[in-house]
């Protein structure tokens, strides 16, 4: 049945677009998570800088615990945000490069009858479960 499926380039084909339909749609969410982390991260960023330009001063030598953490905490948030923004950058590139080859399926579906009838009865119920 799968290397019949294989003949049919035109189901295929419309299979795979739909595939490759449904991984770009999927990005969507990423992407509206990205531009968020972005803009969080813009605003911690020049929080940060304020926080290092106004302890730079003379005046601010005996800096308070308080200040020192609220900057403490300021730096931990700024280096999550820039992992996350990594991350979401990358699961957005790995979707964008999917690529589903609509030959590749139907050589692969065609020799699988062929490849299958030489597994041992063992190896074929093992597949199945998978």
């Amino acid at each position: 049945m799968l290397s019949e499926l294989g003949q049919h380039s035109d189901v295929i084909k419309a299979t795979a677009e739909a595939a490759q339909s449904e991984h770009l749609e999927a990005v969507k969410p990423f992407e509206a998570k990205l531009r968020q982390a972005v803009k969080e991260l813009d605003e911690v960023s020049k929080e940060v800088a304020s926080l290092i330009d106004m302890a730079k001063r003379p005046e601010m030598k005996n800096l308070s615990g308080e200040f020192m953490a609220e900057a403490d905490s300021l730096g931990k948030r700024k280096s999550e945000l820039q992992v996350e923004r990594q991350k979401l950058q990358m699961e957005i590139d790995y979707r964008r490069a999917l690529v589903v080859d609509e030959n590749l399926i139907c050589k692969n579906l065609t020799e699988f009858t062929s490849l299958f009838d030489k597994l041992t009865f063992e190896e074929r119920s093992e597949l199945m479960k998978e």
